[in-house]
């Protein structure tokens, strides 16, 4: 559906981002769906398992050269991430979005510092949300996942490569960290091991009073004004269960 003039005259120009992190089975997924729900086109999402999927159905030289490694849950370099979360960025930025969630890229310091270089840490116009659960928690959503096939279309998924994975998060996270802290951004963390509704309902709420204060949000939420979730109507976020902010 094109969009009217009056929808693009209400778009603002400065953009937002929110950047989402966590161990596999988080809730990165369920959160990165609500969100689209919610904002539509005017959210960009930067999801790098899927950009990394469709390269390896789409590009047979990309395939030979890091399909074993994929397949194995290892990360793949930065110089190999690094310029397709740029190019997935500037897709959006090209088009106008207003705000872009970050999936996947910032697992490692350097993809930290990269964003940083690129100008788009801002204290005032980015959320870094670390979503943190127990490890059984995780384990049993992964069972959970099998049980009812949610993830078919992934050839990577075996208990071993859960194992990896959190092994792999546990590893890089105290070097994201630094790197958030040297790029001024105070990270958010939300308890995920509550019901994934209520952790993506949290992560929405933060792209919501991200954003609130340029007034375009009661424009494209899809629900009356009445539902929506504003600062004002849930009052202070510091007092929102299941979150902390930490300061460095």
């Amino acid at each position: 559906m094109a969009k009217s003039s009056n929808e693009a005259s209400e778009i603002p120009t400065e953009e937002c981002h929110l950047i989402k992190m966590g161990p596999v089975y988080v809730g990165k997924g369920v959160s990165g769906k609500m969100l689209k729900a919610r904002f539509g086109y005017h959210v960009h999402q930067i999801i790098i398992g899927d950009l990394v999927r469709s390269r390896l159905q789409d590009d047979v030289e990309f395939a030979s050269d890091f399909g074993k490694m994929l397949g194995a849950r290892d990360l793949l370099p930065d110089p190999v991430v690094i310029p397709m979360a740029r190019a997935s960025y500037e897709k959006g930025k090209s088009i106008g979005c207003p705000l872009f969630e970050w999936d996947g890229f910032g697992r490692t310091g350097m993809q930290i510092e990269m964003m940083a270089k690129w100008g788009l840490l801002n204290p005032q116009n980015t959320r870094c949300l670390i979503l943190e659960a127990d490890d059984d928690t995780c384990w049993q959503r992964y069972l959970h996942s099998l049980e009812n096939n949610t993830r078919k279309h992934r050839t990577d998924v075996s208990d071993g490569n859960f194992k990896k994975a959190m092994s792999l998060y546990k590893w890089h996270r105290p070097f994201v960290l630094e790197a958030l802290q040297a790029a001024k951004i105070k990270p958010v963390f939300i308890d995920a091991n509550q019901e994934l509704e209520t952790v993506a309902d949290l992560v929405v709420g933060h792209a919501l009073e991200l954003h609130y204060p340029l007034g375009w949000l009661a424009s494209v939420t899809k629900q009356s004004t009445s539902d929506l979730v504003t600062p004002e109507s849930v009052g202070p976020w510091a007092n929102f269960t299941g979150l902390r902010q930490t300061v460095f």
